[in-house]
């Protein structure tokens, strides 16, 4: 394994951590300024930046306050991170796609990241 993917590595490490634990510095620390999350299933291709992928970020945390992103594997590709996740909380029911408030949600995907000098400049999440 390269430097850089051991770098890489690392970085989504951070990036899970900080997301679960500290959302807008994961965002301040983790994203470049114009990162781009793409979800093909559902047609996103959100180019909106740090602060769109923080405004995603605040969405989320409404609708499932006690979310957590919970890594099954990691695996490594030059810029590239894949990060098999499991995303886990109870819905506050403020968005029905999430359920009725109390109800469970999970979610198996993986996100697809692609670093530029350690900050991910673009997630690309397949459900």
């Amino acid at each position: 394994m390269s430097a850089e993917e051991e770098r890489n590595l690392d970085a989504a490490r951070r990036w899970t951590h900080l997301y679960n634990t500290d959302p807008d510095r994961c965002c301040d620390e983790m994203l470049t300024d114009d990162c781009e999350v793409l979800m093909p299933a559902r047609n996103v291709h959100d180019k909106g930046g740090r602060e769109g992928y923080r405004l995603a970020v605040r969405t989320n945390l409404e609708a499932l306050p006690d979310r957590r992103q919970r890594v099954l594997s990691l695996a490594a590709d030059g810029d590239r991170v894949f990060v098999e996740m499991v995303w886990e909380g109870t819905s506050s029911g403020v968005h029905a796609q999430f359920g009725p408030e109390g109800s469970p949600f999970r979610l198996h995907c993986i996100s697809l990241l692609r670093f530029v000098e350690g900050c991910i400049a673009s997630e690309t999440v397949f459900v």
